[in-house]
């Protein structure tokens, strides 16, 4: 594919994740099932900006392909989203030993 040019305000870094990784799901799915609409991915992309897992639902329905989990904000940060030093998970937020974690890791995040 062609590379594409950024644009001269670059939106939240999460935002700019997620459009990457839905655009690489449908080049992935027009590449095995329909080669030649790959042409028309930009088009779709910015028809379907901001509903980008509306758009992947309906390529995957169209070609019955197995759906992928839907790519949301905080799990395409590249903080992880699991647990800090102190369990809390991962959205800016500071880490506190007193946050309660329900998936967590680190060493106050363990559970008993």
């Amino acid at each position: 594919a062609a590379p594409v040019a950024a644009p001269a305000v670059a939106p939240a870094a999460g935002a700019v994740d997620i459009v990457k990784a839905y655009r690489e799901r449908i080049d992935n799915l027009y590449k095995q099932h329909n080669p030649s609409k790959l042409g028309e991915v930009d088009k779709l992309m910015e028809k379907y900006k901001g509903q980008e897992h509306t758009l992947y639902l309906k390529i995957c329905k169209k070609y019955n392909a197995s759906v992928e989990a839907e790519i949301k904000a905080d799990v395409a940060a590249s903080a992880p989203a699991t647990g800090g030093l102190f369990g809390a998970s991962a959205q800016g937020l500071t880490p506190s030993p007193l946050s309660v974690s329900s998936g967590g890791g680190g060493f106050f995040g363990a559970s008993a």
